[in-house]
C-alpha cells in the first residue's frame, strides 16, 4: 500500500525510528524563513481546532491511540494535498518534502481522514531520505 507524507529531511536526527518527521512534530527553526514559519505555525493551530476536518491521530477513527512507532500519512496524493491545502508552498520553502512509501497493509491502520503506518526500516520510494 502506498503511503504519502510530508516530512523534513533534516528532522532525521530527532527521530527515534529513523523516519523523517512531519510539520506537526518538527519545526524548521533556523532553517526556514520567519514568514513561512509563522504560516506553518498558523496551520498547526488551525488544524488543531478543527478535529472534524483535521483530526489528530488520537481523534481519528483508529480504535485506539497511535503507537510511538506509527506515523501519519495518506493513501493518496490527493488526500495529502487536500489536508495541507493553502500551506504547501510555505511548507516546501521551509524544506518539507514529499515522501512515498510502499508499506505492507498489515502495517497500516486506516482512519477517516488519514492513516497510521509503521515506517521504521522501510526506505521511501520517493523522498530526500
Amino acid at each position: 500500500m502506498k503511503i504519502y507524507r510530508l516530512a523534513h529531511p533534516q528532522s532525521l536526527s530527532y527521530s527515534w525510528f529513523h523516519v523523517p518527521l512531519g510539520p506537526y512534530a518538527f519545526t524548521a527553526y533556523g532553517i526556514a524563513d520567519d514568514d513561512d514559519l509563522d504560516t506553518i505555525e498558523d496551520m498547526v493551530h488551525a488544524h488543531s481546532i478543527d478535529p472534524d476536518y483535521h483530526p489528530g491521530p488520537h481523534q481519528d477513527t483508529f480504535g485506539d491511540r497511535p503507537n510511538s512507532y506509527e506515523f501519519c500519512g495518506f493513501t493518496s496524493l490527493r488526500d495529502l494535498t487536500k489536508w495541507f491545502a493553502g500551506y504547501l508552498r510555505p511548507l516546501g520553502r521551509a524544506g518539507y518534502r514529499l515522501y512515498v512509501y510502499e508499506v505492507p497493509p498489515s502495517h497500516v491502520r486506516v482512519g477517516a481522514r488519514q492513516v497510521l503506518a509503521q515506517l521504521e526500516g522501510i526506505a521511501p520510494l520517493r523522498g530526500a531520505a
